[in-house]
């Protein structure tokens, strides 16, 4: 996580003059101040991160213009630097390409779906434990 605030809005190198192909722009916000969608009883909230129980829907404002040399973005097939085993795992586990939020009090519901693709995420700190068993954006099992 602390890899995924160096590079997030830091710098002010604007995202849309970095990845200028068309199939990002949908994906890019243009509020640099928007941490994401807020899952509190998913993501750990023991953390001084800032951006602690968010999960960015999407590419942020800025990014530092090294970040996409080093990761692509999930489901990006066409960045240069994609990695063909994470493809097929990933539709292998995953099946649909979307994530659920089981609800916290059910084993079985699910109280959301979010589609990973072209989101810009870290490992959150304190990854593991209860609210993680709900989570399958991150629990990959």
């Amino acid at each position: 996580m602390t890899t995924f605030n160096l590079m997030t809005n830091l710098g002010g190198v604007p995202t849309a003059s970095q990845l200028t192909a068309d199939r990002y722009q949908a994906y890019i916000k243009d509020n640099a101040n928007y941490l994401g969608l807020y899952f509190p009883d998913h993501f750990s909230l023991n953390s001084d991160n800032p951006s602690k129980g968010f999960w960015m829907d999407g590419i942020p404002h800025s990014v530092d213009p090294r970040a996409f040399k080093l990761y692509y973005l999930p489901e990006d097939s066409e960045a240069d630097n994609y990695s063909t085993w994470s493809e097929s795992n990933y539709k292998v586990r995953n099946g649909k390409n979307v994530r659920g939020l089981i609800n916290p009090n059910s084993a079985t519901d699910t109280i959301a779906f979010v589609k990973p693709a072209m989101c810009w995420n870290g490992v959150a700190n304190g990854y593991g434990g209860p609210k993680y068993s709900k989570n399958m954006i991150m629990n990959t099992s």
